[in-house]
């Protein structure tokens, strides 16, 4: 890709947008469904049942085993603390033994064989928000992500089959001011980033706008042009530079944690491939006013208030540079229709006519 080159005085008025195209390519590298957990395994139990225990079964329905079942595996303390929990749910006393509900075999008793379920539960989901932020997973350190992947599990246990989603729940936590995260702030915006990356990855395919369909515009009507946005795009401003630091982080650059700086960055997808565009402050601007439905000449005009007379010629050219880059990007799915116009309140004709 053709590396961007600033314009005079570092005026930000780059002749094209940097694009992100170091490091491994976009893939998930955990399986939602049936992968064995990355995380080393902690020590199993491997107690034998010495003896067949012979237990009258539960009696209830299928309905009331299942939620038994939920209750044990998912509790954020271990199996045995879940256990007693989940006792009432099928009129169990307490004590009673798990034999009632679970067999043993000859390798395990039934207590250890809900505690590999207990694990591995956990152990997946940590798994996942670990595949879904890796980059927050190198700035806190193993164990503090996965104190911190456990603190979340225990707060909001996943309630749906497709672990797609599961992720946001990480957003949400660091963006909380009260959570206790090391350099929330920071992680907050990198967790933002990454999670981007995944929403555009999962995103239904959308329809570009090409540049033909723009060829038809007469020159006399672009400046009332609105444009859709595609599903398959994010715009995320950032008060700490994170897209350079995920990319020197997937460089194996083992980056720091960097000092404050404002930056922007699109996130799009081109066929199955993953890309992050740097965007400077006029950059943002224009897409922005676009992305938020407003026409193409009222975007320019607001850009061109806020830069200086000796710009502004150049900056014309610039920006459809700028924008041509865009929309071969696929930053647009369509031209949006023309907002109808407010109806005029009776007697305005008239009272515009004595005017």
């Amino acid at each position: 890709m053709t590396a961007a080159r600033a314009g005079p005085a570092g005026d930000g008025l780059e002749l094209r947008p940097a694009r992100s195209a170091g490091g491994p390519p976009e893939r998930r590298e955990v399986e939602r469904a049936s992968a064995s957990p990355l995380l080393p395994p902690a020590a199993r139990p491997r107690e034998r049942a010495s003896r067949k225990l012979e237990q009258v079964p539960v009696a209830g329905p299928l309905r009331a085993l299942q939620q038994w079942f939920q209750t044990v595996i998912t509790h954020p303390g271990d199996a045995a603390e879940g256990m007693r929990l989940a006792a009432a749910g099928l009129a169990l006393a307490p004590a009673e033994p798990i034999e009632r509900v679970l067999v043993s075999n000859r390798q395990l008793s039934a207590s250890a064989r809900i505690g590999i379920y207990h694990y591995a539960y956990h152990a997946r989901l940590v798994d996942c928000l670990a595949d879904d932020f890796p980059s927050v997973l190198h700035a806190l350190g193993r164990e503090a992500f996965t104190a911190l992947a456990r603190d979340i599990i225990a707060r909001s246990p996943s309630d749906h089959p497709n672990l797609n989603r599961y992720g946001q729940r990480l957003v949400r936590h660091c963006q909380d001011e009260r959570a206790r995260v090391p350099q929330r702030a920071f992680i907050a915006e990198l967790a933002e980033l990454e999670w981007a990356m995944v929403e555009v990855l999962h995103a239904q395919a959308a329809p570009t706008l090409s540049l033909a369909a723009l060829q038809t515009i007469p020159p006399q009507g672009w400046g009332a042009v609105r444009f859709k946005a595609s599903d398959t795009v994010r715009l995320l401003r950032s008060t700490y530079p994170v897209n350079r630091y995920l990319q020197a982080q997937r460089e194996e650059r083992a980056p720091a944690i960097p000092a404050r700086g404002a930056s922007a960055t699109a996130i799009y997808r081109k066929g199955f491939t993953v890309w992050r565009m740097d965007l400077s402050p006029p950059m943002v601007g224009i897409l922005s006013a676009l992305f938020a439905g407003e026409p193409l000449g009222q975007a320019l005009a607001a850009l061109g208030e806020a830069a200086g007379a000796a710009q502004q010629q150049r900056m014309a050219t610039l920006v459809m540079t700028w924008f041509r880059d865009w929309v071969q990007s696929g930053f647009f799915a369509a031209l949006a229709a023309p907002r109808p116009r407010a109806p005029k309140a009776p007697g305005s004709a008239r009272r515009a006519a004595r005017r």
